[in-house]
């Protein structure tokens, strides 16, 4: 019986081996990556140093997000340990670029169940806060029977949402028994809707997805690319903290 069961782990371990080798290129590649934008910021001890006060001329946060800005492709970065999780920084992304009136539209079908509340979904008054009490509406696009991006139906969508202000693409699957969105799956529907639709706001929950790709969603074109540091970029080792990274413009929105 042991025998058997060493069998069975002995070909398992081989069916994988070429999967693993794949993982373990791509950890060196992204390694190598950081490392090397960590030189071009002239990252130093001197960087991760604790400061007090308020934050002003803080060295080691400007160098962090002059980083993160270089390693996700884009323009500008906020990332900060005020954020407490991913559904913080997500919630934050949509209150700063939507307005009354706009309407939110997630394309990757109804996102993480911790957003319920600040989208408005199970509210049966108003005045909590949501997107819903600032009369911004939802509307969503479901993936096709692919898991892809069903940009055709996301267009006759967009139609008849002209108020349409943001669009959100989750790239983990959450709770839905779906495959995950790779940055392979959103770059034609980013790109077709950036050529048709530059003036709309393409945020991207990059939960779960950072470094599992040679780039990101942000290398793509996506305004505002955002996650937790308590998943991918804080390998498990931050307690807290979140990110954005994207144009100079979302990035200050986001800010204020």
């Amino acid at each position: 019986m042991k025998s058997k069961i060493l069998n069975l782990i002995n070909m398992a371990q081989q069916e994988l081996c070429a999967e693993f080798e794949k993982i373990d290129q791509l950890v060196e590649y992204n390694q190598i990556r950081i490392l090397e934008h960590m030189k071009e910021c002239n990252i130093s001890e001197r960087h991760f140093i604790p400061s007090t006060g308020y934050g002003y001329s803080d060295e080691g946060r400007d160098q962090l997000e002059k980083l993160y800005a270089l390693v996700f492709g884009c323009e500008d970065a906020l990332v900060r340990p005020q954020w407490g999780s991913g559904t913080h920084v997500i919630s934050d992304a949509l209150y700063a670029v939507l307005r009354p009136g706009d309407n939110l539209m997630s394309i990757t079908g109804k996102p993480y169940d911790t957003l319920e509340d600040t989208i408005g979904f199970k509210q049966d008054s108003l005045d909590y806060g949501s997107l819903k009490d600032w009369e911004i509406t939802y509307s969503q696009v479901d993936l096709d029977i692919k898991g892809q991006i069903d940009i055709d139906k996301v267009f006759k969508e967009l139609a008849d949402k002209p108020n349409t202000k943001a669009i959100l693409i989750q790239r983990s699957r959450g709770y839905e028994w779906r495959p995950s969105v790779s940055v392979e799956d959103m770059k034609e529907p980013i790109k077709k809707l950036k050529q048709k639709y530059p003036e709309i706001f393409i945020i991207v929950d990059n939960c779960y997805g950072e470094f599992t790709e040679k780039i990101e969603p942000s290398h793509l074109g996506a305004d505002l690319t955002v996650g937790s540091l308590i998943k991918n970029p804080g390998g498990g080792l931050a307690p807290t903290g979140g990110y954005a990274v994207g144009t100079k413009r979302t990035i200050e929105l986001m800010f204020y």
